[in-house]
């Protein structure tokens, strides 16, 4: 190819203009890559060019366009790493003119055809490069050329990407306006509705045109002007209103809609924005299932109706009050229990298995209908009747099985009479009739003589009002025929009237049975009547005196307080036998205070006038002790009035007391506070604990609100489990947070709570508080253990699944908590830099979960780089053997292991110089032993001087370095770099050193790096300065320094010095090669690598002919703190 003058590119005007106008029209980034390679081709005759994007996922760069002529020369274009020569143009943003790209450092393929290039970087996107196959042929204005391609390239990449955010923010918009299933109206600051979406006009029933004439006040407030103008003030006040209101559609129909609104500014224009949501659905739904809860709850509250709610799995949620009335146990005892393993079933083992069926049966949404027995406390049969109903949910699945039952005992009795009765009905003395429509289809000679008939064709299709005067024939319409409606059944005394027009008292049994018919009994009362009030007085009495009720104690007082009667449980209570105290007065057996108080004339006044009279105190027993009673008292009286005395029951409340003092010390020495909660967080009962627990006095909480308490970054989720707990009265829940004492300071305590609203004796939220502080500090001081002895520590599953991890040494990932079980341990960004290491950890994985304890050495990616790290993982067992989690524990030993390596090479330079100085010593000392003349061994005396002279050099340099190597780990100090370097140099800039030190800075440079850096800068310097050994101005060290920074994160200092380091010299000081140390060359150089190695930097030396140039890239204070990678002193 023949070069241009000034080059290898034509550059002119037109072609850039055309370039630029290209660009323009390009409507992608491919597109604009390649004009670029196409105009190069064209218009500036460029050899070979290419365009590379950077992909920040891969951190690759990637070609997206490259000349015909390159792809003839070179073929594919490859992909380029970071290392790359394009690489390391993006990342440093500096141009490189490379005049000899296969000898130049970092070059990607050495075998390249390509001799020469030029690489320009585009920020944000990637590099542009032209290149030739003859070596150092562009010149500066192929440079300038590329350079200006690069710069019209980025300016069409920042062109189209602004152009594609645009139209993709243009298109999310439309999406999300007239995709939402909300309707959206936004109106102007007076109320004119200016724009809708589709979802309005179909809620509205209005098309857009229609909505946009309306104003909001119509559409949403029904012309409501008082309710819009509130409305409408709040939100041009910047509050956020959400409500539901009625909707009037264009049809005339309504919907409940759920709108939300807010003020929005555009362009300094106010605008309302509302979103509407249709929940008439929901409305009615939460409508419906109010009315199925009052159903439900009407169902379990009625008195007649045995009712229990149950899983499923037949396991009993609910029982009511009724249903607890056949069982002896307690409602806690039945709950959670399955019920067939109940006292209503578990009696007959055919039975349960029966209701085991049953409850299959209905899970699977099967109606059951039952009937069952169960014996009574006396062991009698009780007979019920009952059925098992699904409970489903609105999608039909089953949730819950309803259990309900009849007592039909009753039924079943009249049921076993009826038979027996018809078995005897000839032979019974008691008149029988059936009644069919009000009329009598069968009667029985008894009972026509009975009513004073003379045959039974006299009744027979007779109504049986021919039998009753109006008023008994009211009360039996109302009496008997309405229980006859619900039980079946009646039986009562009536007044039969014969048709002579005389009475006589009856006692009837009315039974329904089959078709309608009712069998009726009735027996003549006259003779039983007048022979019970004969003997009614004595039989009272009787009954009286020998009753005995368990627990009570009974007596009879007679008008003026004297015992009359006197039974056993009496006897039993207050020690006085019957004759003792019959005739005894009732006054003997109160305390001196009731005697004074005249208690004993109270109670029987008040039973006298009011029919009952009661007292609570103390009574007094024949011994003279005392007990807590609880007293009744009734007058007694015969059914034709007349009086038998005042009988008194006597109840000893002792062993009641004794218990609720046991229970309210349990509560007071509990290690928990007992509390009781009103709905709205008030404290109605706080237990005498509180005082010992929280510190407060019981009176001081009550009447306080809890959350008054509760520290502010507690109270939302505090208040949150407290509504729950409100709206879902079965549910428990416990939480955790920060209770205030009264010192102000804060203790951590556990709470668990229960609704107890609907409990009489509760009557509200109950709220168990305990202290936890030591819990927590306890938890936190080992977790701060932990994690200090541990650099990575946690908790896996068998299949190395994260189940908790403390990951101090990553700043994507340090604790991989929220969502357990979605992470696996080896594919951790610890490891992701190798696949040799990811499969090294699964491996190890699979080895702790067969039973094996592992532990190894290796690598991994941290914030501040690579690490190395002791890493453990040790199964888990349980009780019986089975391995159910893996610990992994490490520690970061990078520090360790770099101390140990530099101390190996500091022994290793030591031994070699010594070795190598003792055999020159001794060569010295063979010589001056042999010399004769006075000179030649004054020169061999210096020459050893000389030997011991470099060790003392030697010795301050390995103490220096020792120090640095000691220091690694240590917290790191910081110093302006502009400051910091102007005072090294001006140490140099003198005329006894006869050196040259120049230094200045690209750009304002304002970025603090590691202190040590200018050690290292130090030592440099002097070694090029001792490099020679004339001191005259000619041939004195020449050394130009430069501070160069392209960001905020990273510092280049690059020397160029008219001396040239040697090979040995310069590896030594760039890789920090050991094996060149060997005989203690360069071991300045190897400590300046160091001090920069532990600095986080880097060296980069390039030799040329007129002398050496270093560039040392350092991180910059914030750089190593964003990294957390330092400890700041």
């Amino acid at each position: 190819m023949k070069f241009a003058p000034d080059g290898v590119t034509e550059s002119n005007h037109a072609g850039l203009l055309r370039l630029s106008s290209e660009l323009n029209h390009s409507t992608s980034i491919t597109e604009a890559a390649g004009v670029v390679v196409k105009m190069f081709d064209i218009e500036f005759d460029a050899p070979l060019s290419a365009v590379w994007q950077y992909n920040e996922d891969t951190e690759l760069l990637t070609p997206i366009a490259q000349s015909e002529r390159a792809d003839d020369v070179i073929g594919e274009i490859p992909t380029l790493p970071p290392p790359s020569l394009a690489g390391q143009t993006y990342d440093e943003q500096q141009t490189k003119h490379i005049r000899n790209v296969p000898e130049a450092d970092s070059v990607y393929n050495p075998e390249t055809p390509i001799q020469s290039e030029i690489i320009v970087p585009i920020s944000t996107f990637g590099v542009i490069s032209i290149g030739i196959t003859e070596v150092d042929a562009f010149s500066d204005s192929d440079v300038r050329l590329t350079e200006l391609a690069a710069s019209n390239l980025e300016a069409a990449v920042d062109r189209i990407r602004r152009e594609q955010q645009s139209k993709t923010e243009r298109e999310w918009r439309q999406i999300l306006f007239e995709g939402s299933r909300d309707a959206i109206i936004v109106s102007d600051v007076d109320g004119s509705i200016i724009e809708v979406n589709t979802a309005a006009c179909t809620m509205t029933g209005y098309d857009r045109d229609e909505l946009c004439d309306q104003r909001l006040k119509t559409v949403l407030f029904d012309d409501e002007t008082d309710a819009y103008q509130s409305y409408h003030q709040q939100i041009l006040d910047r509050e956020s209103l959400s409500d539901e209101r009625w909707i009037s559609r264009a049809d005339g129909d309504s919907i409940v809609g759920s709108y939300a609104s807010r003020r929005v500014e555009i362009h300094d224009s106010v605008y309302i924005h509302t979103t509407v949501r249709d929940v008439t659905e929901k409305h009615k739904r939460t409508q419906e299932l109010r009315q199925s809860e009052r159903r439900f709850r009407s169902v379990f509250e009625d008195p007649q109706l045995l009712v229990g709610l149950t899983e499923t799995d037949g396991t009993v949620i609910d029982i009511n009050q009724r249903a607890m009335e056949y069982v002896s146990v307690d409602y806690a005892t039945i709950c959670g229990k399955q019920v067939w393993k109940t006292q209503f079933w578990n009696h007959d083992e055919e039975l349960a298995t029966s209701i085991r069926d049953w409850v299959d049966r209905a899970a699977d949404g099967e109606y059951i209908s039952y009937e069952s027995e169960m014996p009574d406390e006396t062991g009698n049969t009780r007979h019920l009747s009952g059925a098992v109903r699904p409970v489903t949910d609105e999608s039909g699945t089953v949730q819950s099985l309803l259990i309900t039952a009849y007592d039909v005992t009753q039924r079943k009795r009249r049921q076993q009479e009826l038979e027996s009765f018809q078995q005897a009905i000839e032979q019974a003395h008691d008149g029988v009739a059936i009644l069919e429509d009000d009329g009598y289809s069968y009667i029985d000679e008894t009972h026509v003589e009975m009513y004073g008939f003379e045959s039974k064709a006299d009744l027979l299709g007779e109504s049986w009002h021919r039998l009753y005067g109006e008023e008994e024939i009211e009360r039996l319409q109302s009496e008997a025929f309405t229980a006859l409606e619900s039980t079946g059944y009646w039986r009562g005394e009536v007044t039969g009237t014969r048709p002579d027009g005389s009475t006589f008292p009856a006692e009837i049994s009315l039974t329904a049975v089959e078709h309608g018919s009712i069998v009726c009994t009735v027996r003549d009362e006259t003779e039983r009547k007048r022979q019970k009030r004969q003997v009614q007085r004595k039989q009272k009495r009787f009954e009286l005196l020998t009753e005995k009720i368990d627990e009570y104690a009974f007596f009879i007082l007679d008008e003026d307080g004297v015992i009359t009667s006197w039974n056993d449980g009496a006897e039993d209570l207050f020690g006085y036998d019957s004759e003792t105290a019959v005739g005894m007065s009732a006054t003997a057996l109160h305390p001196d205070s009731d005697r004074q108080a005249n208690i004993i004339q109270r109670l029987l006044t008040q039973a006298s006038m009011q029919g009952e009279s009661a007292h609570e105190g103390r009574r007094v027993c024949k011994d003279g002790s005392t007990f807590y009673a609880d007293v009744r008292c009734t007058p007694l009286e015969t059914d034709d009035d007349s009086f038998l005395g005042y009988g008194v029951i006597v109840h000893d409340l002792s062993p009641k007391r004794r218990q609720q003092r046991r229970t309210e010390r349990f509560v007071e020495e509990s290690v928990d506070v007992v509390t009781i909660v009103d709905e709205d967080g008030t404290f109605s009962y706080v237990s005498a604990a509180s005082n010992r627990v929280l510190g407060y006095d019981a009176d001081t909480l009550s009447g306080t609100n809890i959350f008054d308490y509760i520290h502010v970054n507690d109270q939302e989720a505090a208040m949150s489990d407290f509504v729950s707990i409100i709206d879902n009265p079965t549910q428990a829940c416990e939480c955790e947070f920060r209770f205030r004492t009264p010192d102000d300071t804060w203790m951590s305590v556990n709470a668990r709570a229960r609704n107890h609203s609907d409990d009489e004796s509760v009557g509200g939220i109950l709220v168990y508080i305990r202290d936890i502080s030591q819990v927590k500090k306890r938890a936190r001081r080992f977790e701060a253990i932990f994690n200090q002895q541990y650099q990575l520590s946690g908790l896996l599953d068998t299949d190395g699944t994260v189940i908790r991890l403390n990951n101090a040494l990553s700043s994507t990932d340090p604790e991989v908590a929220d969502d357990p079980r979605s992470t696996q341990f080896s594919e951790l960004s610890l490891w992701t830099h190798s696949d040799d290491h990811t499969e090294t950890i699964q491996q190890s994985i699979q080895r702790a979960a067969d039973g094996e304890s592992v532990q190894q050495t290796i690598e991994a990616m941290s914030a501040s780089g690579l690490r190395l790290l002791d890493l453990s993982i040790r199964p888990i067992t349980n009780s019986d053997g089975n391995i159910e989690f893996l610990v992994i524990e490490a520690r970061d030993i990078t520090t360790q292991e770099r101390k140990r390596r530099h101390l190996q090479v500091l022994q290793r330079v030591l031994r070699h110089n010594i070795r190598n100085d003792i055999t020159k010593i001794r060569g010295f000392l063979g010589l001056l032993l042999e010399a004769d003349d006075h000179e030649s061994r004054q020169s061999h005396s210096m020459n050893i001087h000389t030997v011991l002279d470099s060790w003392e050099e030697i010795t301050q340099k390995t103490q220096q370095i020792q120090n640095l190597i000691q220091k690694q780990g240590t917290g790191v100090g910081f110093v302006d770099a502009q400051t910091g370097l102007d005072e090294v140099v001006e140490q140099f800039n003198s005329p006894e050193t006869c050196s040259s030190i120049y230094f200045e800075t690209a750009e304002a440079v304002s970025a603090e790096m590691p202190d040590v850096v200018l050690v290292a800068v130090d030592e440099l310097l002097q070694h090029f300065i001792r490099e020679t050994d004339d001191t005259t101005p000619e041939t004195a060290v020449t050394i130009d320094i430069e501070l160069l920074t392209s960001d905020t994160h990273w510092i280049e200092i690059q020397f160029t010095a008219n001396r040239l380091l040697s090979k040995i010299k310069a590896a030594v000081l760039e890789s920090g090669e050991e094996t060149q140390l060997e005989h203690g060359q360069g071991l300045t150089l190897w400590l300046v690598n160091v001090v920069i190695m532990q600095a986080g930097g880097s060296i980069a030396v390039k030799r040329t002919d007129n002398g050496t140039i270093i560039t040392i890239r350092i991180p910059t204070r914030s750089r190593r703190e964003r990294a957390g990678a330092i400890r700041v002193n």
